[in-house]
């Protein structure tokens, strides 16, 4: 019997074969320049595929057949664009690039800056490139609105820029910063009203498995056999060290650098989120903080371990400032062997927005909850102190999770999260309840909770329900990496020096 195979952009040896009947045969292929063996698919008939990442061995089941493999092309990765070199800015331009490579994901860059504008100043507003070939300058937005009626829009008094009111029939006044302000704002919302992103010009992964995997340690030369909680997990070379060391980007992101005491200042930095659970003995809490064994499939381990719940705040407050976590979190996981002094030396300390989410507000879309997170709610338990937190470590917020899904998810309200497509399609959820830093902004002893189904939850009690961890933190902007895809068996390296 002949066995045929073809493969689309590679080569095989041989490219056909004889086989007695009922028997089978291998064929052993390799790609292309440019194309990607690790990804390569059947078809046509019902070969059997493995990899060792060199060559791809094919395997047809039966006689009398043939089959058909392709080969996807590589893309462009971090390296091709950025061998080696500041983290932050190689992959903003990354994100640039069509053909970007970023595993089963996306890395999408939230973007909606139309105008900037100084209200003070006519001359200092200016039309973002992005729209230049629509406005040419602020004037031609101005003429459009003239032309259209726009006119008869909410307009502030000249005189009194804060008492806006409905004129029926006003004069535009060209010089005014209010007029402008109006003008600016209506194409704003014109253009951005059925927006989903964040639109705060971050860059941030999204989708099922994307290509994000940093190792804050060494690369192993030889396999080795990790155990975690009692469950084995095969390490092969060129994989990082230990799962403990190993992180997932969320994005390059703005925040608030603090400089020093009396500055700072607004900077897109690398956010990093620990790829599994942290155990009670990297974060050095008691044995009262430890939860009993719960069984769940972690992400990357086969089987079943048991993992550490944390209270938020053992001080019956939901307030992140000098609660338990945070100070088990800025303190004994910074100071002990878990991260290293090597690693620490890269975090910034930032502002971290923690005046939390109300009850209307935690239930809806994560571009309606990262306006809130990030602007500081204005709803509900407002003798609530530090709503802001200068430091290093901290959790995830809501938002941060909702855009970590599928782009299609995210006109989904979070708190009907629990669905399958977004749990299959989204890289943070890891299978357990898990604590945010987001409390809430009405319920002095909750914060919000992924919840092990999936969905957003404001109803953990900070000293009763205890929930999983993962550090997450920023990296400071001169940070740089050397090597790797960002993948788990070649997780990207970071420059320690």
């Amino acid at each position: 019997w002949k066995v045929d195979i073809t493969v689309d952009n590679g080569k095989s040896v041989p490219t056909w074969n004889h086989v007695a009947n009922g028997e089978n045969t291998t064929f052993t292929i390799s790609a292309n320049e440019g194309y990607d063996l690790t990804k390569a698919e059947v078809k046509e008939g019902q070969c059997e595929l493995s990899n060792n990442n060199e060559t791809l061995t094919a395997k047809n089941v039966n006689s009398n057949m043939s089959c058909r493999v392709e080969i996807p092309k590589k893309g462009t990765q971090l390296l091709d664009v950025c061998p080696g070199g500041v983290l932050s800015s190689c992959i903003t331009q990354l994100a640039s690039k069509e053909d970007r490579n970023v595993g089963d994901g996306e890395l999408i860059h939230h973007d909606n800056s139309f105008i900037g504008y100084n209200y003070a100043d006519k001359e200092s507003y200016y039309v973002a490139d992005k729209w230049k070939e629509k406005y040419q300058t602020v004037d031609d937005l101005i003429k459009k609105y003239m032309q259209n009626g726009f006119n008869k829009y909410y307009i502030a008094e000249e005189n009194n820029p804060d008492d806006w009111k409905d004129e029926q029939d006003v004069t535009w006044w060209l010089d005014s910063a209010s007029a402008l302000k109006i003008a600016l704002e209506k194409e704003y919302l014109e253009i951005n009203e059925s927006s989903v992103d964040a639109g705060d010009g971050s860059y941030r992964y999204a989708g099922n498995e994307p290509s994000n995997y940093v190792c804050l340690g060494n690369l192993l030369e030889k396999a080795k056999v990790e155990l975690i909680n009692g469950t084995k997990l095969n390490l092969q070379p060129g994989q990082c060290e230990s799962s403990k060391k190993l992180y997932r980007i969320l994005g390059v992101i703005p925040v608030k650098v603090v400089i020093d005491e009396n500055h700072i200042e607004e900077q897109n930095l690398v956010k990093l989120i620990k790829a599994e659970y942290i155990s009670a003995t990297e974060l050095s809490l008691s044995s009262s903080y430890l939860k009993d064994s719960y069984s769940f499939n972690m992400r990357r381990v086969k089987g079943t371990t048991s993992i550490n719940g944390f209270y938020y705040n053992s001080n019956a407050k939901n307030e992140w400032k000098d609660g338990t976590l945070y100070t088990a979190l800025n303190n004994k996981y910074l100071a002990g062997t878990a991260i290293g002094s090597s690693w620490v030396d890269k975090i910034e300390t930032v502002t971290w927005n923690t005046s939390g989410l109300s009850l209307d507000e935690y239930c809806k879309t994560a571009r309606e909850v990262h306006k809130v997170e990030i602007n500081n709610s204005t709803q509900g338990y407002q003798q609530a102190t530090n709503k802001t937190v200068e430091a290093k470590v901290g959790l995830m917020y809501v938002s941060d999770y909702g855009f970590a899904s599928s782009k299609d998810n995210w006109q989904i309200n979070l708190d009907k999260y629990n669905i399958e497509a977004n749990k299959n399609g989204n890289w943070l959820y890891n299978g357990y309840s898990e604590l945010t830093i987001t409390r809430s902004s009405e319920l002095s002893l909750y914060v919000h909770m992924i919840q092990s189904s999936g969905y957003i939850s404001n109803g953990a009690n900070v000293y009763k329900d205890l929930g999983a961890v993962r550090p997450t933190f920023y990296l400071k902007a001169n940070t740089e990496f050397t090597s790797g895809d960002g993948t788990f068996d070649n997780p990207y390296v970071l420059k320690t020096n």
